[in-house]
C-alpha cells in the first residue's frame, strides 16, 4: 500500500478554506479541514474525498466553527 500526503485550498465564497492529510488508493478518503481565511478562520471538521470515476472525485465539507 502507499500514500499521498494531500494538501487542499477551497475558495468559497471569496474566502479560503484548507484541508489536508494523508490520501491512499482507495475510492474514499478522509481529511481534516486545518483553517482558512475570512469567515472560515475558524473551520474545522473533515473533506470527504470519494472518487467517481479515474481522474475526478466529489469533496464533501463537514464544517464545524471552533471559534
Amino acid at each position: 500500500p502507499f500514500a499521498y500526503q494531500c494538501q487542499v485550498t477551497a475558495r468559497i465564497g471569496g474566502d479560503q478554506l484548507t484541508a489536508q492529510g494523508l490520501a491512499f488508493d482507495q475510492p474514499i478518503n478522509v481529511f481534516a479541514i486545518t483553517g482558512g481565511t475570512g469567515r472560515w478562520r475558524n473551520a474545522g471538521g473533515q473533506v470527504v474525498s470519494s472518487d467517481v470515476r479515474p481522474t475526478t472525485s466529489v469533496l464533501t465539507f463537514f464544517i464545524s466553527d471552533l471559534g
